[in-house]
């Protein structure tokens, strides 16, 4: 039962530790000194990952340094947009409305079909078909409107260079405000939300695709399953090496060992 209603007596949470030095580089977890030659493939990026990387690392380090790299998710389709979002959205606006206005990247919707314009001319997340979107969405539309703006001709001569990436990889989020425009010191993910560039002093969610895993530049290397195994606290298993793909989807659906250790005492106090 909710604690509210009685339930779980003289239960209390564990005092959360001081966290503001913590470092992936001095705590308990140790990055794989020896690195078996039949992973390297998959621990290292492939040609487009490497492109990936390169081209956002060139934009964080090019960003005027007189202005704040934002910290909200970074929708590049935004970048010279004008479809309606607000009051109303694409599918509920109508063909004549959407042919005065321009879709991904700025580009002038020229058709007479609505389904190609929404399928050719509008960001996957603004499809939807509803009549108005939800809060969370017009305000991440608004905000890269409103960067791009402030940003234009820096922003019009990079979006030349992700066009042809494939959707995901068109975002950017960056995770690290108020830290240096690097990403040598930094942890990397490639997600569907886009490439995630997050400070190195804790490592991010693991999850249950392979090609998410953390990249670490300090390293030129994805995790390897080891690591996976020691950030869940379960470096005690052992399994034979053909399972190592199962492996890495076990540990992104697991809950840390020692977390669960901690809580369970206190339950049982």
């Amino acid at each position: 039962r909710l604690k509210s209603k009685g339930g779980l007596k003289g239960f209390n949470w564990p005092e959360v530790k001081n966290i503001n030095k913590t470092s992936i580089h001095n705590g308990h977890f140790k990055l794989s000194k020896k690195i078996d030659p039949k992973e390297l493939e998959c621990i290292k990026l492939n040609k487009d990952e490497q492109l990936i990387y390169d081209t956002w690392h060139d934009f964080v380090m090019n960003f005027p340094k007189e202005k704040i790299l934002p910290s909200f998710p970074i929708w590049s389709h935004e970048w010279g947009a004008t479809y309606n979002y607000k009051e109303k959205t694409p599918f509920s606006s109508s063909i004549n409305e959407l042919q005065k206005q321009q879709g991904i990247f700025g580009k002038q919707i020229d058709s007479g079909n609505k389904k190609e314009i929404i399928e050719n001319y509008i960001p996957r997340y603004a499809q939807n078909e509803t009549e108005v979107f939800p809060t969370w969405k017009i305000k991440y539309i608004d905000k890269n409107r409103k960067f791009y703006l402030e940003n234009k001709e820096y922003l019009d001569r990079f979006k030349e260079k992700i066009k042809d990436f494939e959707f995901s990889y068109q975002k950017f989020e960056w995770s690290c405000m108020g830290e240096k425009h690097t990403f040598e010191d930094k942890i990397v993910q490639f997600r569907q939300s886009g490439l995630r560039i997050s400070r190195d002093r804790w490592f991010p969610a693991l999850t249950t695709v392979s090609t998410q895993r953390p990249y670490m530049p300090f390293a030129k290397r994805k995790m390897t399953v080891d690591e996976l195994a020691q950030l869940q606290s379960l470096n005690s298993l052992k399994y034979k090496p053909e399972f190592n793909n199962g492996a890495k989807k076990a540990y992104g659906n697991a809950v840390n060992s020692e977390i669960v250790e901690i809580i369970l005492k206190h339950l049982l106090k």
